[in-house]
C-alpha cells in the first residue's frame, strides 16, 4: 500500500507554483498525513527526497524513486522515455527500489525503444539484485494492459512488481493474475477521482491485485482548495481516511 510522490513537473502545475521551497512542504505536508498509512513512497528526487529528509527518521518507511526523466519526448516515432538517473544512483540516496514509466503504444515504431530501455533497467537491476517496478502507462486508444504485460515479458523484462492501469473489469483483472502467476501486480490511479479509483480497486483486490501505488487520485483535491480550515482538514481528515478505506479492500 503505497503513496506515489515522485511527480516532478506535473506537481508543479497542479500546484500551481514553481518556488522548490513550497513545492517541497507540499509533498512534506501529504507525506506527513500518511507516514502511518502506507508502507512505502516513490518519491523524486527533486522535491521528494528533500521532503521525505524532513520527516522524523524513525517513522519513515522504505521508499521508491523514478529513473526516468519528468514527461516524454515525442518524436515521428512517438513517445519515448529518458534515464536520468542510474540504480547506483538511487541505491546511494538510500532507495529500496527503482521505478521506471514507460509510455507505451504498440502500434507506434517507439514501443521496441521503449521495450529496449525497460529491458536495460531490468537487466540492471537484475544484476544488482535490485526490486525493479515497472509502470506501463498507454496512450493508444483502445488498449489492452494484458496485451502490453505479454509483450514486455516476452521481449525479456520481468520486473519485480508491475504497476499497471485498471484493465476494465474484473475478468480483466483476474486474467492479468493467472499470466502473471507468481509476479505481483499493483494498481496506479492515473488521476482519476478518489471515488472512482476507489471503485477500480475495489474491483481490482478481489482479483488478484496486490495492492496500489496511487499519487493524484489521493490528494490533488487538496490543491482544489483554498480555504486555509478546509485544507488543514483535507490533511488531517479525508486523506488519511481515503488511503484507510482503500487498504480495506485487502483484508
Amino acid at each position: 500500500f503505497m503513496l506515489a510522490l515522485d511527480h516532478r513537473d506535473s506537481f508543479s502545475k497542479i500546484a500551481g507554483s514553481e518556488e522548490e521551497i513550497e513545492l517541497v512542504n507540499f509533498k512534506l505536508e501529504i507525506i506527513n498525513s500518511l507516514i502511518y498509512q502506507f508502507s512505502g513512497v516513490l518519491i523524486d528526487e527533486k522535491y521528494g527526497f528533500k521532503a521525505y529528509s524532513l520527516i522524523n527518521h524513525q517513522l519513515l518507511k522504505p521508499f521508491l524513486m523514478p529513473l526516468e526523466k519528468s514527461g516524454y519526448e515525442i518524436s515521428g516515432e512517438g513517445r519515448v522515455n529518458k534515464i536520468a538517473y542510474t540504480v547506483d544512483d538511487i541505491k546511494q540516496k538510500g532507495a529500496s527500489g527503482a521505478k521506471l514509466l514507460i509510455y507505451f503504444n504498440k502500434k507506434d515504431s517507439s514501443a521496441k525503444t521503449q521495450i529496449a530501455t525497460a529491458r536495460t533497467i531490468y537487466e540492471e537491476c537484475k544484476r544488482q539484485d535490485f526490486p525493479f517496478f515497472l509502470e506501463i502507462v498507454h496512450y493508444a486508444p483502445n488498449y489492452d494492459v494484458l496485451d502490453s504485460v505479454k509483450i514486455f515479458k516476452q521481449e525479456g523484462v520481468h520486473p519485480s512488481v508491475f504497476k499497471l492501469e485498471f484493465p476494465g473489469s474484473a475478468e480483466k483483472c483476474l486474467e492479468i493474475t493467472q499470466f502473471l502467476e507468481d509476479t505481483p501486480w499493483i494498481l496506479l490511479s492515473r488521476g482519476v477521482s478518489f471515488n472512482e479509483f476507489y471503485k477500480q480497486v475495489f474491483i481490482a483486490s478481489g482479483s488478484g491485485c496486490g495492492g496500489f501505488l496511487a499519487g493524484r487520485s489521493l490528494w490533488q483535491d487538496y490543491f482544489n482548495v483554498s480555504d486555509a480550515e478546509a485544507k488543514e482538514n483535507f490533511l488531517n481528515k479525508d486523506l488519511p481516511a481515503r488511503f484507510a478505506r482503500l487498504r480495506e479492500l485487502f483484508k
